[in-house]
């Protein structure tokens, strides 16, 4: 009875999850439909840049709203802390990384929460850069021997640095500056880090459906 109501508490914490998932997706797809529309002068000018922009700002409402998203008096995307609010107005994160498994069966665990680093900061490598296994030729010649290159741990799969982190929040926030002084080029910016917001909440909403799934 014990592990039918763990799984039932699981079960419902995730879809929780994947419901504010997918309110963010519909958020940033909405931001970058307003950064394609706008990005171009034979499309959109000064003032229609300026009456959109009010929108972004809504909708990055939203997005605080969705990361301080609750499961009765628990905060979804807090890590352990759970009790408190993740995410200040500024998107600032308060939580930590700690994803809370529940026995759904004897020996067998379900994390039942995605930890809010996971959903509002996306790390990929640096458009530009080399792969994983690039080793700078000239370093390695004068020194004779292999430089060990820093690894960080991306979607289960270990690469080399440098990553760049990019942030949900900050990447409205951008959108919203560039509509409001009429910048394209900022505007056209955050287009491609938006698709990666976007592409980072269809991976977690996999993932959360593969746990309910499990259970």
């Amino acid at each position: 009875a014990q592990f039918e109501n763990n799984a039932n508490m699981a079960k419902n914490r995730l879809f929780m999850t994947d419901a504010a998932l997918n309110e963010l997706y519909e958020v940033f797809s909405r931001a970058k439909e307003i950064a394609i529309s706008q990005s171009s002068d034979a499309s959109a000018n000064a003032d229609s840049r300026i009456g959109v922009a009010q929108e972004v700002s809504a909708l990055y409402k939203q997005l605080v709203s969705i990361a301080n998203r609750r499961s009765g008096q628990h905060y979804l995307f807090g890590g352990f802390k759970t009790l408190n609010e993740p995410y200040t107005p500024d998107g600032r994160f308060k939580g930590d990384a700690g994803e809370i498994p529940i026995e759904v069966q004897k020996d067998v665990y379900v994390p039942l929460n995605i930890p809010g680093g996971q959903v509002f900061e996306v790390k990929r490598l640096r458009p530009g850069e080399r792969g994983p296994a690039s080793v700078d030729q000239t370093n390695q010649s004068e020194l004779g021997n292999k430089k060990e290159i820093p690894t960080v741990e991306l979607a289960g799969e270990k690469i080399g640095k440098p990553l760049e982190t990019i942030s949900a929040f900050h990447e409205l926030d951008a959108l919203r500056v560039g509509l409001l002084t009429n910048d394209t080029v900022s505007i056209r910016d955050t287009m491609e880090r938006l698709d990666s917001v976007i592409n980072n909440t269809i991976v977690l909403r996999t993932k959360v459906s593969s746990r309910v799934s499990g259970i």
